[in-house]
């Protein structure tokens, strides 16, 4: 008697032989997915130095202004 976890293994591996999907496509499908996430961390990251850089540079010129008074 075959155990549904076999079943299930056999039933997998068939699906993805079947419809072309094979682990190095599924690996490449992770690899994009990773990509995507880092772009996002990244453009989220300049976004975020960009807006706190302009209020910091302005803080600064006003310290640098107060000081030559």
């Amino acid at each position: 008697m075959v155990g549904r976890y076999e079943m299930g293994k056999w039933a997998s591996r068939w699906a993805m032989g079947k419809w072309g999907f094979t682990e190095d496509s599924e690996r490449g499908a992770a690899l994009v997915e990773w990509g995507l996430l880092v772009v996002l961390i990244a453009v989220v990251a300049i976004l975020a130095l960009t807006l706190a850089g302009e209020e910091v540079s302005g803080m600064y010129s006003g310290i640098a202004s107060s000081l030559d008074a």
